[in-house]
């Protein structure tokens, strides 16, 4: 019964695109971005002020950094930062977050929108596990997880919406809806 399920799932399957910015069916993930040099405060902080004003940072935007000066940690999608508040003055943007990050003086960010409940949803198949090998996807709550070793014909136990990576000649995956 098990079988004949996910063999006629797999006859409906699509190959999903592997890919760190597209979702599986190829649509992109991101759908707005700004990138923001010039920020004030080089501290840990919820509250940010930026040098000019910036008219297309908004509510609910996802907020990423790469690593800065003096040993400051990237921010990553990942890391679930979203913009909480915006208020704009005459020259210049503050920024308030869901939770306080660390950046250094004039670090650049980006702030970037998804559209996340449009998002679809697959089952993903192992086809071929011939190797140690790994695949990286995001789960339908915006989660990257790693599988270490999936077994060759094992369906993920996630809602996968983008395959960010596979390695160790991991093959023949289908995404089942």
């Amino acid at each position: 019964m098990i079988r004949n399920y996910y063999t006629e799932a797999y006859k409906g399957g699509i190959v999903p695109t592997i890919s760190a910015d597209n979702l599986i069916d190829g649509t992109a993930k991101v759908i707005e971005t700004v990138a923001q040099a010039g920020v004030v405060n080089a501290a840990t902080s919820k509250t940010f002020v930026l040098t000019n004003l910036n008219l297309i940072i908004k509510r609910g935007m996802y907020m990423t950094a790469l690593a800065g000066s003096g040993g400051v940690p990237a921010v990553s999608i990942n890391d679930n930062v979203i913009v909480e508040s915006v208020v704009y003055g005459a020259t210049t943007t503050t920024v308030t977050l869901n939770k306080p990050v660390q950046t250094a003086a004039a670090q650049a960010l980006t702030f970037f929108s998804i559209a996340q409940s449009s998002w679809k949803e697959y089952n993903l198949y192992i086809g071929t596990s011939p190797a140690s090998s790994t695949i990286s996807v995001l789960t339908s709550s915006n989660q990257e997880l790693t599988f270490v070793n999936p077994a060759a014909g094992f369906v993920l136990p996630v809602s996968v919406v983008q395959v960010t990576a596979v390695s160790g000649g991991l093959t023949n995956l289908i995404a089942l809806d």
